[in-house]
């Protein structure tokens, strides 16, 4: 999900990430587990469930866990390394 400020990532088998692109526009820093975020990212998952039902994607045809190949996550590098 984006929105002007925000993009969330949500990948069975991974951790949900947020990226505040107003104070990371390169997207390197994901600020999910952040408490301040919290809310922002239980709205941007209400939201993206909502988006889910509303074009009726079944779960099974969303990509995750059932692909077994995690090895495919792109691994972000980590500022100044």
């Amino acid at each position: 999900i984006r929105t002007d400020r925000y993009t969330f990532l949500k990948v069975a088998g991974f951790p949900d990430e947020l990226f505040d692109r107003r104070t990371d526009p390169d997207q390197l820093r994901d600020v999910a587990g952040n408490t301040e975020n919290k809310p922002v990212v239980a709205r941007l998952e209400k939201e993206l469930q909502a988006t889910i039902k509303a074009v009726d994607i079944a779960l099974e045809e969303l990509p995750g866990d059932k692909d077994k190949d995690k090895d495919k996550h792109p691994k972000r590098k980590k500022p100044g390394g």
